[in-house]
């Protein structure tokens, strides 16, 4: 037997469906059943389908209230990526940490873009001395 409302199988001698707390007619009249003394009338049977709807409204303002964010990326963070992907690779660094250091402070966002411009800044770094040291090089061997 299913239950008329949610669909749920429900045993054939079963009063109630255990899904949605829906009455199920076994034959019985409505009198029957009222006058029944094995029903339990539970708070969680009669509280079941509002707790359905609250879970759906709360899940659907979870959702609203994960897509609006309020907290701000720290603004060091945000330079130091600036600099780092523009090619001022100290300035990228000292910013980063700053940034960092802010981030650990404050709670606030833009660790991944510190630690973004801190890398870019020793990429570059490593780059320039590289290049330094290969110029000196061919300086010496002419």
């Amino acid at each position: 037997m299913y239950c008329p409302k949610c669909g749920r199988q429900v045993d054939n001698d079963g009063k109630f469906c255990p899904d949605c707390g829906t009455a199920i007619n076994n034959k019985m009249s409505s009198n029957d059943i009222r006058n029944d003394k094995s029903i339990n009338y539970s708070t969680d049977m009669l509280n079941q389908a509002p707790k359905q709807n609250n879970y759906q409204q709360n899940a659907n303002s979870t959702i609203y209230n994960n897509s609006v964010s309020t907290e701000k990326n720290d603004g060091m963070c945000i330079a130091s990526l600036v600099l780092g992907l523009v090619g001022v690779c100290v300035l990228s660094i000292i910013f980063g940490i700053i940034g960092l250091n802010n981030v650990s402070k404050n709670g606030s966002k833009g660790k991944g873009f510190a630690i973004a411009g801190i890398t870019l800044g020793g990429i570059e770094i490593f780059v320039y001395l590289i290049s330094f040291i290969v110029k000196i090089i061919g300086a010496v061997s002419i």
